[in-house]
């Protein structure tokens, strides 16, 4: 960027060529361009043709370059006019490789990148005062990598990565107006870092990888309650391990669509805004770290997660407005650290399926500060859905399903639902068999018992009977 500045002095001493005179290929040869006072186009189409040179255009008319050729415009410095639109086209593979654009004061301020490689490394500045809408569109393989662009300070910034890396390693630094950031070619913006100011700022990530690693920023401001960050990440690792810090002041609202399209993500909420993170994909945001690294003074913290969406997640809700963390599907947020609101605030952990908050840490608050204050609850409302679970502080928790809680460190004090019907159930069930069954085999034991061994015993004695009468009649008889 310095080394452009430089290069500028320089030519405001030098004599300017006139494109209406000569041709752009005689003016190239001086590297000092300028338009004539009319509407008009520079046109390079051979290889070189307008490397290093200056394209300056005329204060209040509309002016395009255009470089369709490969390498025909290498280290090109557009100068656009203050009050005119302005726009540099590359259609060809390098063509406007390491090349520069000053937008205008007030007037459009368009690129576009076509092919691989056109625009990379490309610098885009804006003037002292003001600066008008700008967008870039970068729609091939690398075709605006390691880029630095710079947004207008009111006006609306749009940048467009739709090639494979188009964006790689871009740098873009947002002003008081609207950012917006499409991503949809694969790993499209792959390590991009990206400064909010006071935004309204929107990022979609709709490639596979389009996000991955990148980095954004609050750019050190405090933006108004209407403006805000809103990320949409809606690809397999669309965001994957990306960074985000939210607006300070503003609201932040993060969607994780698909699997793993923000597992390991960080995002550092707003202090004053509310923070709202939708994990719907399977594993969306597992291992991420949601929290307020710098403090919250206001505004709620709501997480939803979907089927093993917040597995070995830390969640870190802010002291400055209610909390709710949904663990709505299996597994949700299995091996999670959710630590609720140290302050009077509310905070509600929702366990809705099987094993969602299976392992789970819940801090809570260790003691209301004010009677009648905010609560803590944590909701176990299906089979296993807070199995060895654990809470510290002063929390209720619900024990809504059999054995919903089971290793927990949830006391039945805190958890009569569960408890009253798993004894009752077994204690009401033992007498019941066990007195028909006592009873019937007690009373029917001797009376099947008699007959079967009288039978043989009386047989016995009446056999033996006759033969020894027989002697003792016949024997005083006889005497």
């Amino acid at each position: 960027m310095a080394a452009v500045s430089a290069y500028r002095v320089a030519l405001a001493a030098a004599a300017w060529c006139s494109v209406d005179a000569v041709s752009v290929a005689t003016c190239a040869a001086t590297q000092a361009v300028q338009f004539p006072n009319t509407a008009d186009t520079a046109q390079c189409t051979a290889r070189s043709e307008c490397k290093n040179c200056a394209m300056k255009c005329d204060a209040g008319a509309a002016c395009t370059t255009t470089c369709s050729a490969v390498t025909a415009c290498p280290g090109l410095d557009v100068q656009c006019p203050d009050t005119a639109a302005c726009t540099l086209d590359c259609s060809a593979e390098t063509g406007c490789e390491k090349s520069s654009v000053t937008c205008p004061q007030t007037g459009s301020c368009d690129v576009k990148c076509q092919l691989k490689l056109s625009c990379n490394e490309l610098n885009v500045e804006q003037p002292a005062v003001g600066g008008g809408p700008l967008k870039i569109e970068c729609s091939n393989i690398k075709s605006c990598a390691l880029g630095v662009i710079k947004c207008p300070a009111t006006e609306t910034c749009e940048l467009v990565c739709a090639g494979e890396g188009s964006c790689d390693d871009l740098r873009i630094e947002g002003g008081q107006g609207a950012l917006t950031i499409t991503c949809s070619g694969t790993n499209a913006c792959q390590y991009v870092e990206a400064k909010c100011a006071s935004g309204p700022c929107t990022l979609t990530c709709s490639g596979v990888g389009a996000c991955a690693d990148m980095r954004m920023t609050d750019a050190g401001t405090n933006g108004p309650a209407a403006g805000g960050l809103t990320v949409k990440c809606t690809n397999v690792d669309s965001c994957l391990a990306a960074n985000f810090k939210c607006p300070a002041s503003s609201d932040c609202k993060v969607s994780c669509e698909n699997q793993k399209a923000c597992a390991n993500l960080t995002l550092d909420c707003p202090t004053t805004g509310d923070c709202i993170v939708d994990c719907t994909g399977f594993s969306s945001c597992a291992g991420s770290n949601i929290g307020h690294s710098r403090g919250s003074t206001s505004g709620s913290t709501d997480i939803m997660c979907g089927s093993n969406a917040c597995e070995d997640s830390t969640i870190t809700c802010g002291d400055g407005g209610p909390c709710d963390v949904d663990c709505q599907d299996y597994q949700s947020c299995r091996n999670s650290n959710i630590v609720c609101p140290q302050s009077n605030q509310v905070c509600t952990v929702e366990c809705r399926k099987d094993m969602s908050c299976q392992a789970a840490t819940i801090s809570c608050n260790s003691a209301y500060p004010t009677a009648g204050g905010g609560k803590c609850s944590i909701a176990c409302n299906s089979y296993h859905s807070c199995l060895n679970a654990s809470a510290t502080g002063d929390y209720d928790a619900a024990c809504m399903a059999i054995d919903a809680c089971v290793g927990s460190n949830f006391d039945g004090s805190k958890a009569p639902a569960t408890s009253a019907p798993d004894t009752s159930a077994p204690d009401t069930g033992a007498p019941t068999t066990s007195s028909p069954a006592t009873s019937a085999p007690g009373t029917d034991a001797p009376a099947t018992s008699a007959p079967d061994t009288s039978a043989p015993s009386t047989d016995a004695p009446a056999t033996s009977a006759p033969d020894t009468s027989a002697p003792d009649t016949d024997a005083p008889a006889t005497s």
